[in-house]
Formats: C-alpha cells, structure tokens, sequence
C-alpha cells in the first residue's frame, strides 16, 4: 500500500470514528448536550482536528442520519435487484427495514427518532430530507408492485405507504428501546417480528401468492 492510500484510509477510519462517538454521546446525552469538545475527548483528539471534517456539531449529525438513511436504501436496493416476486420482494425489505433497526439501534435513533423533533432550520436538513423519502419510496414501490399484481387492493398509495411504514416503525423502536412494560413477559424480538409480518400479511393482501 502505498503513502498516499495509507493515508487517504488513515481518514477515513477517523472520519468513522469521530462518527462513531458522536453518535453514541447523540443518544445519550442529547445534541444540546453534546459538544464538539466532548466528542473530541471521548476520541481522545483535539477539537481543531474534528472541524477538519466537520463544519459544526450539527452539520455531523446531518451527515450521521443522512448516510444512515443511505445504508438502509442501499440494502433495500439489493432486494430490489433480486427481482422477487411482488410479495416476497415487499416483505424481504420489510425484513431488511427491520433488521437494519435492530442492527444499528443508535443510528436508527438518531434517524428516526430524533430528527423529526429538532429545532434545525428546513434547509440544514435538506439532504437528510431527500435521503429519508428515498428509503420510503422502496415501500411505495414495492407496494405499487403488490396493487399492479392484483395482491393487494388499489387505493391511496402514500395513505397505504406511511400506514405500513408506521406499523414497521413502530415494531422496530419498540424492539430497540425495550418501550414497554419489564414486568410482562414478552415474547422474544423474533416471534414479535413475525407475528407482526403475519399480522401485515393479512391486513394488506387479498390474495395468497401460489406456492408454484
């Protein structure tokens, strides 16, 4: 390897790692709390070092949520790619959705959970915007598949989109964060997962794809 690669990775594995505690100091302790300051001692560097990477802490965090969003439209687009029948195309992203959540818990925080109730002004989240409505548009998509196959009844598109949506999101937080009552005995992450597809199945098809 030669000096110029060593280095240009050499970046790059900072990058990540400045990525990487801000994210875990993001979900802690809140972005009012957090400082590029403290990012900088948690990674043991200097500040100065991080605005060579990032114009200000909430310019991070965009680039935190937003190249979330791309990883799950990067998985999502290799299902896509397999050519699946509808239903089976529409439920392995389903799938994927849900264990990109369970995977990347912090991330998906940040992304879903935190966004949303920022105070940032439109046009700081602009990317992340754009970034977010293209992992949706997989479930539209994969929806309108579904409808056009005569699987699932025509009806509003973006209605049907965010309803299921969601139900997806709402399954992955609760899994993540544990967002319900410790003394009930759950049952475990992968009978809730299923059962809640099962549940999705039923609701949204009004025909059972052949087996042949």
């Amino acid at each position: 390897m030669g000096i110029a690669e060593r280095r240009t990775r050499e970046k790059e594995e900072l990058r990540a790692k400045i990525m990487d505690a801000a994210t875990e100091l993001f979900v802690q302790e809140g972005r009012e709390s957090v400082s590029i300051r403290k990012i900088a001692e948690k990674i043991e560097y200097a500040p100065s070092t991080i605005y060579l990477y990032f114009d200000d802490k909430n310019k991070l965090l965009m680039t935190i949520v937003e190249e979330t969003f791309e990883r799950l439209s990067a998985g999502l687009d290799e299902v896509a790619q397999r050519a699946l029948p509808p239903v089976e195309a529409l439920f392995a992203g389903i799938r994927l959705y849900i264990q990109f959540g369970i995977d990347h818990p912090n991330q998906y925080y940040l992304a879903f959970c935190t966004i949303p109730d920022t105070d940032l002004p439109p046009e700081s989240c602009q990317g992340v915007t754009e970034a977010a409505l293209r992992a949706l548009d997989h479930l539209r998509r994969a929806l309108e598949r579904c409808i056009e196959a005569g699987y699932i009844a025509r009806q509003d598109t973006n209605v049907l989109t965010q309803s299921v949506w969601m139900m997806m999101h709402g399954l992955t937080s609760a899994v993540i964060f544990k967002d319900y009552d410790k003394g009930v005995p759950w049952a475990s992450t992968e009978q809730l997962v299923e059962k809640t597809i099962e549940i999705l199945k039923g609701g949204l098809l009004t025909q059972v794809p052949s087996k042949n």
